[in-house]
């Protein structure tokens, strides 16, 4: 069981050690294969999940410029940003923000970041 835990570094938990196990010929509950794995002081390493917490910061609220309105006569005539977490196993979670042209439906220009910064400028 040990040698499992390490072969994984530290990553299987009871259930994928139990599932080996019974692989290899061995065959214990999974209750047990817990009890032992107490008894031993093994623990399998998690992740927490990405928990967003609300910010301090006041929001600003925007008037809605479009009104669900979207058709367009000329390309640049509206422009539609979006951004978004994208979950990866390298990096973690790494963010994209997007513009597209309405009339074309094409995109105008994106970013993609490890951190979600911000960086308003005015004109």
């Amino acid at each position: 069981m040990q040698r499992i835990h390490v072969k994984s570094k530290a990553r299987y938990g009871a259930l994928n050690i139990h599932q080996n196990l019974v692989n290899n010929g061995c065959y214990l509950s999974l209750k047990r294969i817990q009890c032992l794995m107490k008894k031993a002081g093994i623990r399998s390493i998690t992740k927490k999940k990405y928990r967003p917490y609300p910010s301090k910061e006041k929001v600003i609220q925007l008037d809605n410029l479009l009104k669900r309105d979207f058709s367009t006569q000329t390309i640049n005539e509206k422009w539609m940003a979006d951004s978004t977490y994208i979950p990866t196993v390298k990096d973690g979670c790494c963010y994209l923000a997007s513009v597209l042209d309405l009339h074309s439906k094409k995109m105008v220009g994106y970013s993609f970041s490890r951190s979600m910064t911000y960086d308003i400028r005015t004109g």
